[in-house]
Order: C-alpha cells, then structure tokens, then sequence
C-alpha cells in the first residue's frame, strides 16, 4: 500500500482510486491521501504547472533528454494524470536505455564480460562470471555502469542525479543487495559476502 500510494498519488490517484486498489476503507484511504499532499505539498503546484504547459505549449511536454509528446486526448483528469507521468516516467526509461547503450559500446576489458540480458524500466539485468578472479573486475564494471547511470539531470535551474542500487544473485527471483560505491575493491568484497550468503541459503533448502 505504501508503495502503491507514492506511485499512484504522485500522479493525482484519488482517494476513491486509492481505496478501491489496496481494498482499504474510504476513510482510511482518504487519511493517506491527504497526508501525503501534507508531506509533499509541491506536488499539487506540478500539477498546476503541468496543465499550464499544455495549455501553453500547443499539448506539448518535453523530457530532460529532449523527448516529446503530444498530448490529443480529451481536455480531461486523464489526459491530465497521463501528463504528470511523461516526464518521470519517460525520463527514467531514457536513462536507463542510454546507460545500457554505453555499456554495450564499452570495450574495456573488465566490461565486455559483462552481458546485458535485459531493460526492465528502471533497472538493467545483466550477468558476469563468477569466482574469485572476477570479482575485481566485476566491482570495476558496477563502478563504470554506476556513472553511465547516475548523467546530472537539469531542469527549471535544479540539478539531479537518480542514484543507482545493486543487486546480486544466481537467479533473478533471489538477489542480495550490495552497497554500491565508487570503491572497486569495496564493491567486490561485498559481491563476495552476498554470493557466498545466497550459496549457503540454497545449501540449506
């Protein structure tokens, strides 16, 4: 339910929307609703700002990465809520198709073992090889494909970076979560640790 909220109230989810996806009272919902526009009340000014652009830019929105849309539905909620998503939405998917463009192209040593398998969204799969030769290597991958995923994003005068998480694991429905940091050393002795854990859970089962 909390992750449903800040997806779905981020986009101006309703109470009714809301109560009626996490089978929750109304009441209930409504008092979520309403203080998570209490914590984030800049939200509601996007939303504003957001239909002013429409109005003002011939139904058009542009991403930071240059991507436009254009917005022929009915003058409407829903025309309205599928426009607060462009840009997050689209904006996420860019960077991460970008990141893992430049991955491909990247012909160092310690990266070409490294194999995209695939882009869900927000994140990259991929896999390397296993063992202890490797795990230098691999902390030096995850450093470079941190900075190919991590641009500085500017908009209206502020600048952003979406910072990255890493996961590890033999199969992707069981993954452990590495600290990722600039460090290639620190990067591998924690895909050590995490590998080793996952062989002794399955060890177990």
């Amino acid at each position: 339910a909390a992750k449903k909220s800040n997806h779905g109230f981020n986009y101006d989810l309703s109470p009714i929307g809301f109560s009626d996806a996490n089978q929750m009272p109304l009441d209930d919902s409504k008092r979520c609703y309403t203080g998570y526009h209490k914590s984030y009340p800049g939200i509601r000014l996007w939303y504003k700002r957001t239909v002013e652009e429409l109005q003002t830019k011939n139904r058009t929105l542009e991403t930071f990465f240059g991507r436009k849309r254009w917005f022929g539905d009915r003058w409407a909620d829903d025309m309205w809520k599928a426009a607060y998503a462009y840009r997050p939405q689209s904006t996420v998917a860019d960077l991460v198709n970008k990141a893992l463009t430049a991955v491909y192209k990247d012909q160092r040593d310690y990266m070409e073992l490294l194999d995209i398998i695939g882009q869900v969204h927000d994140s990259g799969l991929t896999q390397y090889p296993d063992g202890d030769k490797y795990y230098l290597d691999f902390g030096k991958a995850a450093v470079t494909v941190k900075q190919y995923m991590e641009p500085i994003i500017t908009y209206g005068g502020r600048s952003h970076i979406i910072h990255t998480d890493l996961k590890v694991g033999y199969d992707w429905g069981d993954m452990v979560k590495v600290k990722l940091t600039d460090n290639p050393e620190e990067i591998a002795a924690g895909v050590k640790a995490a590998l080793l854990k996952l062989r002794g859970n399955n060890a177990n089962r």
